[in-house]
């Protein structure tokens, strides 16, 4: 791993205490207390040149709103491309905590509260395809969210989206796909691609994008994995997830309690999980009314 740097034509020291994250494509420093610089693993080539062409052209510039993107390039003292500098994103919390109940509970987050907050994750997700972007990585801790002190709903936009150097893109003549994708969030057309042997990352396609929303919401509003959730008898998780039989499916045996916390919620939003978890829609966006009409009436706490 690099540790000195070189930040428009100046060298910087990198030291261990400064390091906030560690992933899989490499490691995230805190620079000071605005920016923080992400520093590729040496075995990213691929994103390094997918960072420069889509800096060189602002093809990042239309996210800026909602992610945490590219603003200077990182470079060893020969000038090859290592990683780069983006936002400081203080007193965000990872989606991934809104799936305990007890994190909900000891905050008093309330149903609505949740599909306030996935409401701009949809914004975000719905630009990010407008402008030719697959996200492809969407899990719990890639996309993060902050709140007022007490949880307050803030003014502005409170959800931010990470590591979009990873994402895929096909605009133009710029033609790049995906760079990662966990499998436990992939659409079965993924997992099935890996399988089989094939290439799956370049069959990451955008519908994939709404499937692993619509996973992520409902982990959120349910608290477990909705292909985890219930009894059946004809196969495990995997074999459940590969069918797209869900918790809401009527072959799962659930008791009265669980069927209580899974049927609180409205037939128009259960039949948008049903949908989209399925595996079989490949078509349109998740409905943005039902999360408005659950944002209207989901006032209960966890």
């Amino acid at each position: 791993m690099y540790e000195t740097v070189s930040l428009d034509g100046e060298e910087y020291k990198l030291s261990a205490l400064q390091l906030i994250g560690d992933g899989g494509e490499g490691k995230v420093y805190k620079l000071d207390a605005s920016w923080a610089l992400k520093l590729y693993n040496e075995d990213q080539p691929k994103n390094a040149r997918q960072l420069e062409l889509l800096t060189s052209q602002r093809l990042y510039a239309g996210l800026a709103e909602f992610a945490a993107i590219p603003a200077i390039l990182v470079k060893t003292g020969e000038g090859k491309t290592i990683g780069y500098v983006m936002r400081l994103l203080e007193g965000y919390q990872p989606f991934s905590v809104l799936s305990s109940r007890k994190f909900c509970e000891q905050n008093s987050l309330t149903i609505s509260w949740i599909a306030w907050l996935f409401w701009y994750l949809h914004r975000a997700i719905s630009t990010a395809h407008q402008l030719g972007f697959v996200i492809g990585d969407l899990r719990g801790d890639n996309v993060v969210y902050k709140i007022k002190t007490g949880g307050a709903r803030i003014q502005e936009n409170p959800v931010r989206l990470l590591d979009v150097d990873s994402w895929g893109i096909k605009t133009g003549a710029v033609n790049f796909p995906c760079s990662a994708i966990d499998l436990n969030i992939a659409h079965p057309t993924i997992i099935r691609a890996k399988e089989t042997g094939q290439h799956f990352l370049a069959s990451v396609v955008q519908y994939h994008d709404w499937y692993a929303f619509a996973l992520l919401f409902a982990k959120c509003l349910i608290k477990c994995d909705p292909f985890h959730k219930g009894l059946y008898r004809l196969g495990n998780s995997k074999t459940r997830k590969l069918s797209g039989i869900t918790c809401w499916h009527q072959a799962v045996e659930k008791t009265p309690a669980e069927n209580a916390q899974l049927f609180r919620f409205n037939q128009a939003l259960i039949s948008e999980f049903e949908s989209w978890l399925s595996g079989y829609r490949n078509t349109g966006e998740f409905s943005l009314a039902a999360i408005e009409n659950l944002i209207k009436t989901g006032g209960e706490t966890y």
